[in-house]
């Protein structure tokens, strides 16, 4: 009779670590490993050596998962020498850092040693980044115009707001 997954536990079955967030501390610094090699190969390699290079391991040049990687590696170089400290930050966060509007994050991630710096953390970070976005967006819609509305819609130029 096969056991079901009531009577095995599934880290006992597979002899695992019952904590979850260390294997995705595992996988975020293994992608880490993978994302810096990746660049390292892209910027030393010529071009032609490099798509070799991909061949012989498998990847695609140019797909989603290659660009995923470069663009983690091109942004978190600063971690470059201790790639640990970013484990604690699932991949799909790091990815989200590298955008436009919160890479600011990256440099203060620095701030932090490496056993303080967790996700809740990271995502608060973030939060407080989209909170000051907002912030700003509001106070410059809320600049003065010279231009003001008549009771009849059109549109006239305010000299006293200058």
């Amino acid at each position: 009779m096969p056991a079901t997954i009531t009577s095995i536990p599934y880290f006992q079955k597979h002899q695992l670590d019952p904590n979850p967030t260390a294997h995705i501390e595992t996988s975020s610094l293994e992608y880490l490993h993978a994302a810096f090699l990746l660049y390292e190969y892209k910027t030393t390699y010529s071009k032609k050596e490099y798509r070799t290079l991909l061949d012989t391991y498998g990847w695609d040049k140019g797909s989603s998962e290659e660009k995923r990687a470069l663009k983690i590696a091109e942004n978190f170089q600063q971690f470059l020498t201790c790639p640990q400290h970013l484990a604690a930050i699932p991949v799909t966060i790091l990815l989200r850092l590298c955008s436009p509007q919160y890479k600011p994050i990256i440099s203060q991630l620095q701030d932090y040693p490496i056993e303080g710096l967790t996700c809740k953390l990271v995502l608060e970070l973030i939060e407080d980044r989209k909170a000051l976005l907002k912030t700003q967006k509001h106070e410059q819609q809320k600049q003065i115009s010279i231009w003001r509305r008549t009771p009849k819609g059109d549109r006239i130029w305010d000299q006293l707001a200058v």
